[in-house]
């Protein structure tokens, strides 16, 4: 959790720190993702069990406790797969003749600059909160962070560097943004006669 802030406010040192520790991708997903991502989707749920969400048309509803377990568990699915997509995204965008990247590599940068996405998630609590103003404010930290994570720890050649970051940080948004659309579809009315 602190290294999510220090990402957001030293990018640099995080940075500097995370390449060093050269940590695989188990010890990233168990050791900082997962933590991250229950904090995050547990305190949305109970915000939604306790205070509800508010709608414009139907104004402020609380969702059954079955309804909101169903759909934390739903977006939790859709984060990991929101994470490892982007893993791939980026290892694939990565590779060029001269250096072979690892998917620890890609994983790494994807799992640390998704950290302020999570942590401005955790402002969904509140019923007066949009999601999509979250997950705007939340991209941009993510976009920023990963400008000095992908140099660090991809070390892409230098021409390529820029272009590899500019890439990967407009197919991550767009990964991000189907996944908050889903998580979406899943909270509104049209779904909720499955759960």
């Amino acid at each position: 959790m602190i290294k999510a802030f220090m990402l957001i406010f030293e990018p640099v040192l995080a940075w500097d720190g995370i390449a060093l520790a050269k940590k695989s991708v188990r010890q990233v997903l168990f050791g900082f993702l997962v933590p991250l991502i229950f904090l995050s989707i547990g305190a949305e749920m109970a915000g939604i069990i306790y205070w509800g969400r508010h709608e414009e048309l139907q104004g402020t509803f609380k969702l059954p406790r079955n309804q909101a377990i169903a759909y934390g568990i739903s977006e939790t699915i859709l984060s990991f797969a929101m994470i490892f997509v982007a893993a791939k995204i980026v290892k694939s965008l990565a590779q060029n003749v001269h250096h072979r990247h690892t998917f620890t590599q890609a994983f790494t940068v994807v799992a640390y600059s998704f950290a302020p996405l999570f942590l401005v998630h955790v402002l969904d609590a509140f019923p007066v909160m949009n999601p999509w103003a979250t997950f705007g404010v939340g991209m941009a930290l993510c976009v920023a962070t990963m400008y000095h994570g992908v140099p660090r720890i991809l070390q892409p050649d230098p021409p390529n560097a820029f272009g590899l970051y500019l890439v990967s940080a407009l197919l991550l948004t767009g990964v991000a943004g189907l996944a908050r659309f889903l998580s979406w579809l899943l909270l509104s009315e049209r779904f909720s006669r499955f759960f």
